[in-house]
């Protein structure tokens, strides 16, 4: 069971795409985490 959905996004700053198109799902009971190149 899914507990937050996130479908089909898309998120730009002015003229730069940063997300294209990115779906994924979080399942109740997990733990996750999002890193990006720098660590933060």
């Amino acid at each position: 069971m899914a507990i937050v959905e996130i479908i089909n996004v898309t998120k730009s700053f002015k003229d730069t795409e940063v997300i294209h198109n990115t779906s994924f799902y979080l399942k109740k009971g997990k733990v996750y985490g999002f890193v990006g190149p720098n660590g933060a």
